[in-house]
């Protein structure tokens, strides 16, 4: 099954602007995947998959019963569609089932896309850093339009207390290039403070629209 950011993607930008690396469920025995990867030459990862490279593309392989929140008990695993509850924001809430040739997803899932309404799904997360990070990249280069009421109360909590230096840096170590600067990251934080309390969504500026708020070195 592939899952979340490399569906998101293609639905956003098109299958000829799509780039990003693969995340692909695998429905069966941790011993059996190992197995299949072996020849592959993947490597374990501490998250109990795998990792490698299939020309030229980059993908991440796992047991559906080894996802984070399953192992953690944050999210009980009672089928495929149980995923769609393991994800940080609501964009990447999507699986396609190979074997049946399904999409699985809720039904707002196309709506809140096409609307640029981003949402948080699961706020616990074992990397809370690199979730902040990819939160602002969505932000920033996916055509966000709108924050909800929890996402601004995430990013609240989660950038309030990090040096924007920091943020930046683990950007650039996740990512390998940089759409984030100090002055967006402030912004964001101005917005998402303002939106904590509200009962409306916090409306965004497109940043393929103006980017006002990048700097010149981002793009």
């Amino acid at each position: 099954m592939i899952f979340g950011g490399c569906l998101r993607d293609i639905a956003i930008f098109g299958i000829k602007e799509f780039g990003s690396d693969i995340d692909i469920v695998f429905d069966g025995e941790k011993r059996l995947l190992g197995e299949i990867c072996e020849p592959y030459r993947f490597s374990l990862n501490k998250y109990g998959g795998y990792r490698g490279s299939l020309q030229n593309w980059d993908i991440d392989i796992w047991p559906l019963a080894e996802t984070w929140a399953f192992r953690e008990g944050l999210v009980d695993l009672t089928g495929i569609e149980s995923l769609l509850k393991t994800t940080i924001m609501n964009w990447d809430a999507i699986v396609f089932d190979w074997k049946n040739k399904k999409l699985i997803s809720k039904e707002s899932y196309l709506k809140d896309l096409n609307e640029g309404y981003l949402d948080i799904i699961l706020e616990e997360n074992p990397n809370p850093l690199g979730a902040t990070v990819k939160i602002l990249r969505t932000i920033a280069i996916k055509g966000t339009t709108y924050l909800s009421k929890d996402i601004c109360s995430f990013l609240t909590k989660n950038l309030n207390n990090r040096e924007n230096e920091k943020i930046i840096e683990k950007e650039f170590k996740t990512y390998r290039n940089s759409f984030l600067s100090a002055n967006f990251i402030e912004e964001i934080k101005k917005l998402a403070y303002e939106g904590e309390d509200q009962i409306f969504p916090t409306r965004v500026t497109r940043y393929f629209e103006t980017k006002s708020l990048l700097t010149k070195k981002d793009y």
